[in-house]
């Protein structure tokens, strides 16, 4: 069973509508897009939804298993799209359409953080720190074949 957010969307009806326009139409865009790199995805890494272009660096709060200086492929792209377009999953992308490369540049630890309990009147208090694992994250490149479309 189908779902929509309002009665304002509806299907697409696969008889009426024409897929040779609408190819065409992404295909312009998306080139003059890639030549301007204007290119932007939405990929899920760690939990967390993230919006990124080329030459963005991000930080993920967990630790990754490629060592620093590796490039490694980000999987679920969610979203891929540019100034004229935009290409949505239903909730992913396939593989095979989008590519996100990125570099890993650092592995670390975030800043202290302190959790303070106190029960007034019982002499108890305790301090607890935790330092999260972070990783640091150059994205090199992001393409697509539409062809997969």
């Amino acid at each position: 069973m189908k779902r929509y957010l309002s009665t304002a969307i509806q299907p697409i009806d696969n008889k009426t509508t024409d897929y040779g326009e609408i190819l065409e139409t992404v295909k312009k865009c998306s080139s003059q897009d890639i030549s301007d790199n204007k290119v932007f995805a939405v990929v899920h890494i760690g939990g967390k939804q993230f919006k990124i272009a080329s030459n963005d660096v991000i930080m993920i709060h967990k630790k990754i298993e490629a060592e620093c200086g590796d490039i490694i492929r980000l999987e679920k792209v969610l979203a891929i799209g540019g100034r004229n377009f935009t290409l949505i999953g239903q909730p992913l992308l396939k593989r095979d359409l989008a590519t996100v490369e990125g570099v890993v540049v650092e592995k670390t630890k975030g800043e202290k953080k302190i959790a303070f309990k106190k029960k007034r009147r019982k002499n108890y208090k305790r301090w607890h720190g935790h330092r999260q694992d972070l990783s640091v994250i150059k994205i090199k490149k992001i393409s697509f074949d539409i062809e997969q479309v």
